[in-house]
């Protein structure tokens, strides 16, 4: 951030949604849409997967989507409906302490949802 705040989007995604996430970063989640009508305020998004227990394959797609887009927090368990405590704990508690202490606020959503900030 610039001195401005700062305002983190994560949105939980699974590895397979590949197409939501591409959708979410050409629509809402683009950067000046996501920033549009702020003053002094920057506003990031991030998706965050689970990765354990997927294909060679599937892995290999994630991280390529990960090191195109710099946009993916990719989480060290299975992605599962069962997770999605530790996907919201450790996706969006523990990363926004170690990675990003400075937010001023953390909006989180899944990938079939749509968001307008303002």
């Amino acid at each position: 951030a610039t001195g401005n705040s700062l305002v983190v989007v994560l949105v939980k995604s699974a590895p397979a949604n590949a197409a939501r996430r591409s959708a979410i970063r050409k629509g809402w989640g683009d950067a000046k849409c996501l920033t549009d009508g702020f003053k002094d305020v920057d506003v990031r998004m991030r998706f965050m997967c689970g990765t354990a227990s997927l294909t060679p394959d599937v892995i290999s797609g994630i991280v390529d989507e990960a090191e195109d887009h710099r946009d993916m927090i990719l989480l060290d368990f299975k992605d599962t409906l069962m997770n999605l405590t530790l996907k919201a704990i450790y996706g969006t508690l523990r990363w926004s302490a170690e990675v990003c202490p400075i937010v001023s606020a953390i909006v989180q959503v899944d990938d079939d949802m749509h968001v307008n900030l303002t």
